[in-house]
């Protein structure tokens, strides 16, 4: 200062309990008689220091934070041009944060969706900075699409002139690809509950209104319309149809499982008188607790006109056997017994067919002596080795023990591809000097 040269500089006080900074300014000076002197000027900045420091301390926070987490986060000027983008980008698009600053955030996108974060952003703006959130789809440098959720905010200056954006941005490729999957899942499954022949319906127990109908449940119970969700049994269907679809109701929601209802006959309109079975099924909410009842209805009437046909068939036919003067039985490829008439029970000296039915045929009907030779013969003619004869004489035995002399009519049953699946077995009895024994 002596010399002319003005100086400046900081300096630190610490004392016991705080630290002052001061600004010192070393000025050249002459007094009044023409000699050189020295002004030293003192300017208390430590408040002014304490809020650099605090800044800065904000600053590394918000720079560690932003270069840690695992959004990148990026700065966009007025024109959508990048002036910022954090270092988890590199991990999310494989482009360094240099190679992107500068470009357009729309050289990375396709046209379609690039039209679609314009109107997002510019929406934002109109609204004088309110946040968006939009999916973007976003280039990756290997080639690949990734989506990302994106939270946008216009930014703003002193004058309210629209400077720029800023963006947080998210990887959901993952979540998007599993929420594609599970949607198409829920829409195959819905296709199949939607077609399957059997009627299903969903009923929440809340408020016991219906909020689903498959088509079969619409043809059959609405007479091909569309039946209307939001309503209960009684407003919907007649009371014998309502019964059927609420019976079981309270067993499900007290033991928490299926229940399985009897077959019912019902009356349905315009469709007269249906036989029904159903079945119910709960469905828990997430506390575990039954929050709906899937119904499955299964119209049986066809089937059980079927049935009782075919049993009518049988019975009808078994009165043929069951009047046949002669012993009628047929044996499965096992030898085991499946019927028998009238006749044949009264030759062996059984009560009646179930007495038989069941039975091995040879330790129940051929004598000891001759069983393992006709149980041989059996299974040659299954095998196809062999021909049953048209007849043959042989014995049978008696519940009793003893022996009756019978002439044997042999016939194979065939199923669909050729393979032997019985052989019917028709027995006559003969007198004593008639027959010998085989």
């Amino acid at each position: 200062a002596f010399s002319g040269t003005e100086t400046s500089d900081e300096l630190r006080f610490v004392r016991v309990d705080e630290v002052m900074y001061y600004r010192v300014r070393i000025i050249p000076a002459v007094f009044n008689d023409g000699s050189p002197a020295v002004t030293v000027m003192l300017e208390d900045i430590t408040e002014h220091k304490n809020a650099e420091e605090a800044l800065r301390e904000s600053e590394n926070t918000y720079r560690s934070l932003v270069e840690e987490i695992n959004d990148a986060i990026w700065i966009l000027n007025d024109e959508m041009v990048f002036t910022y983008v954090s270092p988890r980008t590199t991990d999310i698009l494989g482009y360094t944060p240099d190679e992107m600053t500068g470009n357009s955030i729309f050289d990375y996108m396709e046209k379609k969706t690039a039209g679609k974060v314009k109107d997002a952003f510019y929406s934002g703006k109109e609204h004088s900075g309110a946040h968006c959130l939009i999916e973007i789809a976003m280039h990756h440098s290997d080639g690949s699409c990734v989506i990302l959720e994106s939270s946008g905010c216009p930014q703003f200056d002193e004058l309210n002139d629209l400077i720029g954006y800023r963006l947080v941005c998210r990887d959901i490729s993952d979540r998007r690809k599993a929420i594609q999957r599970v949607s198409q899942w829920k829409s195959f499954l819905h296709s199949i509950v939607r077609n399957i022949p059997a009627m299903v319906l969903v009923k929440e127990l809340e408020n016991n209104t219906f909020v689903f109908f498959n088509r079969q449940a619409e043809e059959v119970l609405g007479g091909g319309q569309e039946l209307p969700v939001g309503k209960r049994s009684d407003e919907l269907f007649p009371d014998t149809l309502s019964d059927l679809l609420i019976a079981g109701d309270d067993e499900v929601v007290e033991t928490g499982l299926p229940v399985e209802l009897p077959e019912q006959a019902v009356s349905i309109p315009g469709g007269g008188i249906r036989v029904l079975i159903a079945r119910k099924v709960p469905i828990d909410n997430s506390k575990s607790s039954p929050k709906y009842i899937l119904t499955i209805v299964e119209d049986i009437t066809k089937r059980k006109e079927a049935e009782d046909l075919l049993k009518r068939q049988r019975d009808q036919a078994q009165s043929y056997l069951d009047l046949a003067g002669v012993m009628i039985a047929v044996v499965d490829r096992n030898g085991e017994i499946t019927s028998i008439n009238r006749k044949g029970c009264q030759i062996l000296g059984y009560e009646k067919e179930a007495d038989l039915v069941g039975q091995d045929w040879f330790s129940t009907v051929v004598p000891l002596r001759m069983r393992e030779k006709i149980r041989e013969k059996f299974s040659c003619i299954l095998s196809g080795e062999l021909s049953p004869p048209d007849s043959e004489r042989g014995n049978l035995l008696k519940k009793n023990g003893e022996e009756r002399r019978v002439v044997w009519h042999n016939t194979l049953i065939r199923d669909n591809d050729g393979t032997i699946s019985a052989m019917v077995c028709s027995a006559e009895e003969v007198s004593e000097k008639d027959c010998e024994e085989v």
